[in-house]
């Protein structure tokens, strides 16, 4: 879970990035709401929830090192907020739901494998985005 606030007069290409030690590219992608494009919200306002169940499977050696694969159902929610004022049904939450493979090598080497839907706001109501992720590191 992460959430940060901007304040002051804030350039429009910060307030897609989260801040800190290691920035993070915007709300959407693989690092923080799955489903949505990278960098698809923006506000001086973020929120994010992550939540995976993760599942081993099976591990076996590769190379005289262990190799753990686990199944990794997950749900992810967020928002943004104080871009333009308080939105008029409140805060839009931004829901996205996926499941994912993790490839764990000798505890050090992790491969991110994620397919995740997420539900944007457009006029009509919710649309659905779809991701598809492949990272070699692991965000917690």
């Amino acid at each position: 879970s992460m959430v940060e606030y901007l304040a002051g007069e804030v350039p429009f290409y910060e307030m897609n990035q989260w801040s800190g030690w290691i920035p993070v590219n915007g709300m959407g992608g693989s690092d923080s709401l799955r489903g949505l494009p990278s960098g698809r919200l923006l506000g001086p306002g973020k929120w994010v929830w992550n939540n995976e169940f993760r599942i081993d499977v099976v591990e076996h050696d590769l190379f005289r090192r262990p190799l753990r694969w686990e199944l990794v159902p997950f749900v992810d929610v967020g928002a943004v907020f104080g871009a333009n004022g308080p939105a008029p049904d409140g805060i839009p939450v931004y829901p996205g739901v996926g499941a994912g493979i993790r490839a764990i090598y000798d505890t050090t080497l992790v491969v991110r494998i994620d397919s995740a839907v997420g539900w944007d706001r457009v006029p009509e109501g919710l649309a659905p985005e779809f991701g598809f992720y492949v990272v070699f590191d692991h965000s917690f």
